[in-house]
């Protein structure tokens, strides 16, 4: 019936089951029929319910301007992108020199990222640290 559980919240007032691609919340009270049919599946050890696990969080696509040039100053990159940047056309120089935010999806971003032959996940990467700054 069910491939797998986990407790849905950090304080344990529902589990999660997952089977055949369905999810299902089924909350902990003792009246709840489901709730009773999983505590059976459980005794029976034909299903084990794991530890809570939170959801990995939403990957970072904004940081500011101000947190762009810092993480790049921190990852001795901003002296490169800077040479790009006057080198570049001038509407990307426009918009190195009065962009407020930096959008993880621009084409400018994937650009520099190439140049400096940093991957996607590097990328992230450097935004998730940014977006700490």
């Amino acid at each position: 019936m069910y491939t797998n559980a986990q407790y849905a919240n950090p304080d344990n007032t529902s589990i999660r089951c997952d089977s055949y691609g369905i999810t299902l919340l089924v909350p902990c009270a003792p009246g709840n029929t489901d709730y009773a049919r999983i505590m059976e599946l459980v005794a029976a050890g034909e299903l084990t319910i794991a530890a809570y696990v939170p959801p990995p969080a939403p990957p970072i696509t904004q940081i500011t301007m101000r947190q762009c040039r810092l993480q790049l100053l921190a990852s001795n990159l901003l002296d490169d992108v800077e040479s790009m940047i006057t080198q570049a056309d001038r509407a990307v120089q426009i918009e190195w020199e009065y962009a407020t935010t930096v959008d993880r999806n621009s084409p400018i971003v994937t650009a520099i990222g190439a140049s400096l032959g940093l991957t996607d996940e590097m990328i992230d990467q450097m935004f998730k640290d940014a977006s700490n700054l």
